[in-house]
């Protein structure tokens, strides 16, 4: 049976970087080109792993529906076996998710709980699950939100509790997604509703018990300060408030703010 082509390595290969001084790299979606126009027949792109599935649906997702529902319903069941052992990579169910991801705004009714099963294994097994397949299930959540099939509050929430998670490499991508998706948020216009739940959401993990999740998410607070993104009086105090915190580390962070402006 066909594979879909989803350059797992994609995933092995590691999420953005951070620099110092909270001069976080912008996120840049990776661009899938077409194919030139060919003659591919059905059995072809049943059998052939060569072919990116990707692409063909794209140029025409009615006619590769039957083959769309085949890989989804591999996916159902995948789910519940992966569920049993969340523990273990699974290269078919990442193949998988990494696929639907991709033709996620072909078949939008189809696969609108796609998001939310994805989110459920991240909010249930978060932090036990393999590094790789979490940052797997990361990277699909992100691409699907960077094409606008979900919407920001309840993916950044998610994202902020698996700031916990005991990986440099996700926390690292984690924060660069939520200040480029602010960003992108109120490039037009300031979201006063997403705005006021996220700032409210955030400012609580500033006393979170896990430190490490505390002081990132005072440095995502410092970068949307820093950008112009979050200027209001709100987020003054609360980094104002940091400078008191009992965390050293905390304070610190927020002091070098203080300071420098």
């Amino acid at each position: 049976m066909f594979t879909p082509t989803c350059c797992t390595n994609c995933f092995h290969n590691g999420g953005l970087g951070i620099s110092q001084n909270f001069k976080i790299i912008e996120e840049k979606e990776e661009k899938v080109d077409d194919f030139e126009d060919l003659e591919i027949s059905r059995e072809e792109f049943g059998n052939n792993v060569s072919i990116d599935a990707n692409n063909l649906i794209k140029r025409d997702p009615p006619s590769y529906y039957e083959e769309f529902q085949t890989y989804y319903q591999h996916f159902l069941a995948l789910v519940e076996l992966f569920e049993l052992n969340p523990q273990e990579y699974n290269e078919n169910f990442a193949d998988l998710v990494h696929f639907l991801a991709q033709v996620s705004s072909c078949y939008t009714e189809d696969l609108k709980d796609f998001p939310e099963k994805l989110m459920k294994i991240l909010k249930e097994n978060g932090t036990v699950l393999d590094p790789l397949m979490r940052l797997c299930l990361v990277k699909a959540l992100i691409l699907m939100r960077n094409r606008d099939v979900l919407l920001p509050t309840d993916l950044i929430t998610l994202f902020f509790e698996l700031l916990r998670c005991k990986d440099k490499i996700l926390r690292q991508l984690l924060q660069t997604h939520i200040v480029n998706d602010l960003k992108r948020i109120n490039c037009k216009h300031k979201s006063v509703k997403v705005n006021t739940a996220l700032q409210n959401f955030m400012y609580s993990m500033l006393s979170d018990n896990h430190v490490t999740a505390a002081r990132m998410s005072l440095e995502i607070i410092i970068e949307l300060y820093r950008r112009d993104i979050w200027r209001d009086a709100k987020t003054v105090n609360t980094i104002a408030t940091a400078c008191l915190s009992k965390d050293k580390k905390v304070q610190m962070i927020a002091s070098f703010l203080v300071f420098k402006f």
